[in-house]
């Protein structure tokens, strides 16, 4: 770029122009400032990760689990969500350990797992696990089987 000088002498202007980078750079700043909270999500769900090993689950703890559609089974047997607390304080004095497994479905809503920790506090539970595996097809179809019964 060339530029006349005070004289009329032609001078070599050898500085970069950044107005208009600047410019977008501000453009990107605020269209970033307005989508970033749109972005923003919020989960309700437990997906579980999907397993391809470990142990399975022994019967020295007392197990809850959980249907996607909130039914509760300690033990095997359904319970009323009201009773959790009091269910799982009778059967823990036929297991040497104060644990509680948890097992739900995939689709079990959180609020529902939270249910039973709580239930199982009240109940003075010493370990709460949930367990990352889901319920298999033959056993979700035997709990609605009980249920429907």
């Amino acid at each position: 770029m060339k530029a006349m000088g005070a004289k009329g002498h032609k001078r070599l202007v050898d500085e970069i122009n950044i107005t208009p980078l600047t410019d977008v750079f501000l453009v990107l700043l605020i269209i970033m400032m307005v989508v970033a909270p749109m972005l923003k999500m919020t989960r309700t769900e437990i997906i579980p990760p999907v397993v391809n090993g470990g142990s399975p689950i022994e019967k020295v703890r007392l197990v809850v689990e959980i249907t996607r559609d909130g039914r509760y089974f300690v033990d095997g047997d359904e319970t009323n969500p009201a009773n959790l607390a009091t269910v799982m304080h009778d059967k823990s004095a036929a297991f040497t350990d104060k644990d509680v497994i948890i097992q739900a479905d995939r689709l079990t809503k959180s609020g529902a797992v939270l249910k039973v920790f709580d239930a199982a506090r009240e109940a003075q539970f010493e370990t709460m696990t949930v367990a990352v595996e889901t319920l298999s097809k033959q056993r979700s179809d035997e709990l609605d089987t009980k249920a429907a019964s």
